[in-house]
């Protein structure tokens, strides 16, 4: 959005000798919006000339300069009549029509017919044009949230705010007349005025309109020409430039009709019927819906809502007299109206930032002093009709400690009340022992979007005080410190499957599919099932992570022999009808190497255990078993006596529908091992003296595990500090006999160990070995 600061400082009412723009856009910057850059402009007036039309053809135009006292031949222009008065400009001994672009408009264009005194055409108008101005480009995202920002008037309201300077009252911008108001109806054939109606005021809060029985056309002012057009504006005539020149002034599209389109003088605002149609100013036919806003003449549409007027009802420069309307309709409807129809309008864009409702009465007293001033109607006859709910300004109690808590730094309660005021704000403060109560009135133009809450006022405070003012300090805040060990134990885990088992991790979708249950034969009894589940494919939740694991491996064994794969996931089973219980699993596949058997794999495991320091038993297992596990090479996985999963060989006959080969499963309970408490490991010494390292080999009961047996002969000797399985052999004619062989440590911290220590322990363990019932060979 472009503003021109000659017209920004018509609102300004301090007096002003020389303006700093790049001051006012360094502060801008800071305290309100993005300015993207400035631009200074100097119109070449000397080789700017008037000439009145004598005679227009297809082969041209004939124009008389009375400047230069000579008659010119010009190019040919539609939009231009005979007597009337237009721009010419001078390149060396060329003349051609001034164009558009030397204002700074990105728009094509020539500058219209404008109107002039006769006195003033031959040269004399340059006195009383603005020949420098300085345009600034503001970005329009950066102010999505101020509809007040949207005109001349807002950003003056901003820059006097921090520049010290003071703002002009409205009041004398504008011309009062008399007004009729009511909350959603006027009917004027009682009082010889308009009917206005709003149909539902959810569409339109309020919508006021002016009749003007006598008007006299000219063509475009030569002031407000130029300064439309430097904002990328096109002007076109007097009467019309009023309208745009209100909407860029106090951000309030306004639109203007030929009255004599409307002889029942009535004006009523309705949601458009989807049979509707309606030809736009451009020419433009568009079909409505119900999601538009119309302004009707009571019965057919004659403009589309805030974004653009009809054709058909639309101002000409035959028109004798005029309404003018301007009203507040819902943003997001014009949004959507003016997207639709691919006209993203000045006015849609201003109305769908929510403008203040307040202000489209103020806008049209706002028209009738541009339109008296250029001279194009006299006195209005007939009072403004307005219907619609008042908004009041609105009123926020905040406190002066909160204010500098939330600032973070110490403020004075006469800053406070100066800064609320130079932003138009009215501020009454209560002053209490403890603290002092500001009541904040927020003016409308600021509450329908922007300022709602305490925390607003601190923050108009806070830009207006000024951020390079408040010290920079860290926040302080009391902090615990995280127990960040689950997230350890999750990543060792993770760590450990990834790198030492080789396993690549997988995350699966959290329903079962169905299909591929019915490919296996098996569905679970105890699964959730969802009330509205997304299809009829996905119906329940996992009560396991294995079935997956075997798609997965159905998936890949097309391009992979051998295929590890683990997850890390949450499974669920219902408990009963009203209850259910979810926990996180660990569950991983092995599939595709023939040679590894269930020891092997459990190695692996056991590994993996080591690793989290848990003090896992494989034990036999109890209970019903999923099908996917081999009956015979199963073990339940306990820990100090619960059960925290199982594993085993994966069954073949279950998997036979989708995929053979050998393969080796596991699921565990996460939340059980990752809860299990591991005592702190404390630095132990190695000895300094030499160890040594017996073997013992015997022939056991097969009902003696090996973990029993190492369990006995740690406890022979305090000098035995490790035993491990070092072999084991099994022999159908040894019945239920079993040969282990055994390695036991000793060491001694104190001294070295004599023969006859290392004896004696021997002697001793192996005398624990025959009390088990072993056989020492």
């Amino acid at each position: 959005m472009k503003i021109s600061v000659n017209w920004m400082l018509d609102h300004i009412a301090t007096p002003i000798s020389k303006i700093d723009v790049g001051l006012i856009v360094a502060k801008f910057n800071t305290r309100t919006a993005e300015i993207e850059h400035y631009e200074q402009l100097a119109l070449d007036v000397d080789n700017l000339f008037l000439v009145r039309i004598e005679s227009i053809d297809p082969s041209g135009c004939i124009a008389w300069c009375d400047e230069l006292k000579i008659s010119l031949k010009l190019s040919f222009r539609n939009d231009i009549c005979v007597d009337q008065l237009v721009f010419i400009r001078r390149d060396g001994n060329e003349f051609s029509w001034e164009a558009l672009k030397k204002y700074s408009a990105t728009k094509e264009g020539l500058f219209p017919a404008v109107d002039c005194e006769d006195v003033l055409v031959a040269g004399e108008w340059k006195k009383y044009i603005e020949d420098v101005d300085c345009i600034l480009d503001v970005d329009n995202k950066s102010i999505n949230h101020r509809p007040d920002l949207w005109g001349h008037r807002g950003i003056a309201r901003e820059v006097a705010a921090y520049m010290g300077w003071q703002l002009k009252p409205l009041e004398s911008m504008i011309i009062p007349v008399p007004s009729i108001t009511a909350e959603k109806k006027v009917d004027g054939s009682s009082q010889k005025t308009l009917s206005v109606e709003i149909d539902d005021v959810n569409l339109s809060p309020r919508f006021a309109a002016l009749y003007c029985h006598q008007i006299e056309n000219k063509a475009s002012q030569i002031w407000m020409a130029m300064r439309l057009a430097r904002v990328d504006s096109r002007p076109i005539n007097t009467v019309v430039d009023c309208t745009n020149y209100v909407m860029f002034d106090i951000s309030q599209p306004m639109h203007v009709f030929d009255a004599v389109n409307f002889p029942d003088k009535n004006l009523t605002v309705r949601r458009a019927a989807s049979h509707e149609k309606l030809e736009l100013l451009d020419g433009t036919n568009i079909a409505l819906t119900q999601q538009d806003i119309v302004v009707t003449d009571g019965k057919n549409p004659v403009a589309l809502a805030g974004v653009m007027g009809g054709k058909q009802a639309s101002f000409s420069t035959k028109a004798t007299s005029i309404i003018i309307e301007a009203g507040s309709f819902h943003a997001s409807m014009v949004r959507n109206s003016a997207t639709r129809v691919k006209h993203v309008t000045e006015s849609s864009t201003r109305f769908s930032k929510q403008l203040d409702p307040m202000q489209n009465t103020t806008a049209l007293l706002r028209f009738l002093a541009l339109a008296s001033q250029a001279g194009v109607l006299d006195a209005v006859s007939e009072p403004l009709v307005c219907v619609g709910k008042v908004v009041q300004d609105s009123v926020i109690v905040v406190t002066h400690s909160f204010i500098e808590k939330r600032l973070g730094t110490k403020i004075s309660s006469e800053q406070v009340r100066t800064l609320l005021e130079s932003i138009c704000c009215g501020v009454s403060m209560v002053e209490k022992e403890d603290d002092n109560i500001y009541h904040v009135t927020v003016p409308t133009y600021r509450t329908t979007k922007d300022i709602s809450i305490p925390e607003d006022i601190v923050e108009e405070i806070a830009r207006l005080y000024g951020f390079e003012n408040i010290a920079y300090q860290r926040p302080a805040r009391l902090m615990k410190s995280f127990d960040l060990s689950v997230d350890e134990k999750i990543r060792k885990i993770k760590q450990h499957c990834a790198f030492a088992m080789k396993m690549r991790e997988v995350r699966d979708y959290l329903f079962y599919d169905e299909s591929f249950l019915k490919r296996l034969g098996w569905y679970p009894t105890d699964a959730v099932a969802i009330k509205n589940p997304v299809s009829e494919n996905w119906k329940v939740l996992v009560t396991s992570l294995i079935p997956h694991l075997i798609k997965n491996v159905e998936l890949n064994s097309h391009s992979h022999e051998q295929i590890n794969l683990f997850e890390h996931n949450n499974i669920w089973r219902e408990l009963s009808a009203t209850e259910s219980v979810e926990r996180k699993a660990l569950s991983g596949i092995f599939f595709g190497n023939a040679h590894k058997d269930f020891y092997d794999y459990k190695a692996q495991l056991v590994d993996l255990f080591n690793s989290l320091d848990l003090p896992v038993v494989w034990a036999k297992t109890q209970g019903n078993m999923d099908p996917w596990f081999d009956q015979l090479q199963t073990a339940d996985l306990i820990i100090d006596g619960v059960k925290i999963g199982r594993a085993g060989m994966l069954s073949a006959a279950f998997v036979k529908g989708v995929v053979k080969g050998k393969g080796f499963v596991f699921e565990l309970s996460s939340d059980l091992m990752i809860a299990y408490p591991v005592a702190a490991k404390k630095y132990t010494p190695w000895s300094k003296y030499q160890a040594v390292c017996v073997d013992i080999s015997m022939l056991i009961d097969a009902d003696k595990t090996a973990d029993m047996v190492a369990a006995t002969i740690k406890k022979v000797d305090d000098l035995i500090i490790n035993v491990e399985l070092v072999d084991f052999f099994e022999k159908e004619s040894w019945g239920d006999k079993r040969s282990l062989t055994m390695r036991y440590t000793i060491s001694d911290f104190k001294q070295t160990l004599s023969k006859e220590v290392i004896d004696t322990i021997t002697q001793k363990t192996q005398q624990a070995i025959m009390n088990l019932g072993g056989e020492i060979r």
